[in-house]
């Protein structure tokens, strides 16, 4: 990567202005200039090859007004789009400009290019200039020169590319209102601390709130992206909770259905330390501010250890895998190995109440809900059915 921006002319006035007056493009520019200009009514526009990763050949058209197409299509944002590259070959039958369209000419950069960054899948995204310019963080050198900003562009840069990527998917705007909404306060002026105790009050309650059970559904959101959004609300709520202090906030319980999604523990990337750092926080600080974790999950194995190790109480339904078992025996003081080889019997609907509340390990049978949950078995012995009744027809045709 040094070598390529080495490789590029690093004047500000070119990345930043559109006006290419340097002297180090005029060759380019009288190039440029003159294979357009031979060019004869009905001949194909030029097409120009390069290994470079530089922008000399933009740069040089546009100071010159000439139009190329680099394959890249889109105002607010430019993708990738090979079916612009046929405009040279599709009109065969047509005669004069109609039949290669109105391109000066084309650009195929062999080896990608400065501006280029790619997106998600296959889909490539073509940065403007002045953008390129400031996501390199490139400044002004002490010895005259220029250099980058190696904070800008190892911290700042990515995380404004993370966000642009955040704002611009519709699975993600489906459940966060990217474009914003009017400030809590009637000055009409944002405040982070205020807006934050306001979005924490209406989504887990305070002592004003008339309700007493609050539903957050989340079935909409990706399984990728649910680590971040849910990891970012549970670490907002945690700066709320413990800025406020014990009995500023009223006692709550959390229930977390289905938490071996979002609070596995954390690999080695920085998101997912950063989404554990605040549910292993309310797990192990949460309870004397008034909060209690109320956790649903089929795998505990997948489970963060530490969140599992602040469990009081386990409520343990049947698990047939032997790594979930070890992990109930490990985060669990009071289960012995003859209380967890138990659980890979337990008949269904029964369950085994291991911990401090309980004076033994002891198995209850859940009383049966009402009305009945939709998660049946599927009617597989209808399949047996049918197949009799088209036998005892055939029978009767036979007869």
């Amino acid at each position: 990567k040094r070598c390529v921006v080495k490789a590029a002319v690093l004047d500000q006035a070119l990345w930043t202005t559109s006006n290419a007056s340097s002297e180090r493009l005029k060759h380019h520019k009288a190039l440029l200039q003159k294979m357009v200009g031979a060019r004869q009514p009905g001949q194909a526009s030029p097409w120009i090859f390069t290994t470079n990763y530089d922008l000399a050949i933009e740069w040089s058209a546009e100071s010159v007004g000439i139009q190329v197409n680099t394959g890249f299509l889109g105002i607010h944002n430019r993708l990738f789009s090979p079916q612009s590259f046929d405009l040279g070959f599709r009109h065969a039958s047509a005669s004069g400009e109609a039949r290669f369209g109105c391109n000066d000419c084309y650009l195929v950069k062999l080896h990608g290019s400065l501006t280029w960054r790619k997106e998600s899948g296959m889909d490539f995204r073509e940065l403007s200039s002045h953008e390129m310019w400031e996501s390199h963080a490139i400044v002004s050198a002490r010895n005259g020169g220029r250099e980058r900003n190696a904070f800008n562009y190892g911290n700042v840069s990515p995380l404004v590319t993370r966000l642009h990527r955040l704002v611009e998917d519709e699975m993600f705007k489906a459940v966060v209102d990217v474009d914003g909404g009017n400030p809590c306060q009637g000055n009409g002026h944002l405040d982070w601390k205020a807006e934050s105790e306001h979005l924490i009050d209406e989504i887990f309650g305070s002592h004003d709130s008339t309700w007493q059970v609050q539903v957050v559904n989340l079935k909409q959101v990706p399984q990728d992206l649910m680590p971040l959004i849910l990891g970012s609300l549970l670490e907002l709520y945690a700066q709320v909770l413990f800025s406020r202090g014990q009995g500023g906030s009223p006692a709550t319980l959390l229930v977390l259905e289905e938490a071996h999604h979002y609070l596995r523990s954390p690999s080695g990337s920085e998101e997912d330390r950063g989404s554990a750092l605040a549910y292993e926080r309310l797990a192990k600080e949460g309870r004397k501010f008034g909060l209690s974790l109320w956790l649903s999950t089929q795998r505990p194995s997948e489970v963060s250890s530490t969140v599992l190790s602040q469990c009081n109480n386990w409520v343990v339904f049947k698990l047939n895998s032997e790594q979930d078992q070890r992990v109930v025996a490990n985060s669990c003081e009071w289960a012995d190995a003859r209380d967890v080889r138990r659980i890979s019997g337990l008949p269904r609907q029964h369950a085994m109440l291991l911990g401090g509340s309980f004076a033994m390990p002891t198995v209850v049978k859940a009383p049966t809900a009402d009305p009945t949950p939709e998660s049946h078995d599927g009617a597989f012995d209808a399949w047996n059915d049918a197949r009799n009744a088209d036998a005892d027809a055939g029978e009767d045709d036979d007869f």
